[in-house]
């Protein structure tokens, strides 16, 4: 159904319209005359009604694919910062600096855990704001403090 088939329609009805109200028809034309306005008032509703389904239905997609657009950019985010603690961890075994790599692991494991405390606050909306703040970092520095 196109968007402007209304518009015949609708030009249909009125003319069943002026049909009943000007013109002089028998009683059978007249009731034929007002089932086809009735029909084309309908069949404006509908389409419109069909158009309104759609444009809602487009807008719940074009949502839903900004939603995933920012998921997928948190988690681009999250995991470039997990290979940079896995390269710093390389570098110093690499550089037989063992004596750091306790410092190193304790706080990739304390980065873990308040990750871990985040993802069990139980409301999905806060966690994904959260994470997608944490991520985005870059115009504003948001710290959470849990208690365990």
């Amino acid at each position: 159904m196109g968007n402007r088939l209304w518009i015949p329609a609708a030009l249909l009805g009125l003319l069943g319209l002026i049909m009943l109200a000007a013109v002089p028809l028998t009683a059978g034309l007249r009731l034929a005359a007002g089932v086809v306005t009735a029909a084309c008032f309908a069949a404006v509703l509908y389409i419109r009604h069909r158009m309104k389904l759609k444009e809602a239905e487009e807008e719940r997609a074009r949502i839903q694919r900004l939603a995933q657009q920012e998921m997928l950019l948190t988690i681009n985010h999250l995991r470039h910062d997990w290979m940079n603690d896995i390269q710093v961890l390389l570098g110093y075994i690499q550089l037989k600096k063992y004596d750091h790599l306790h410092g190193v692991v304790a706080g990739v494991m304390g980065k873990l855990q308040h990750e871990s405390f985040m993802a069990k606050l139980g409301d999905p909306g806060l966690i994904v704001f959260l994470l997608t703040a944490k991520a985005e970092g870059r115009h504003m520095k948001l710290e959470v403090e849990l208690d365990q």
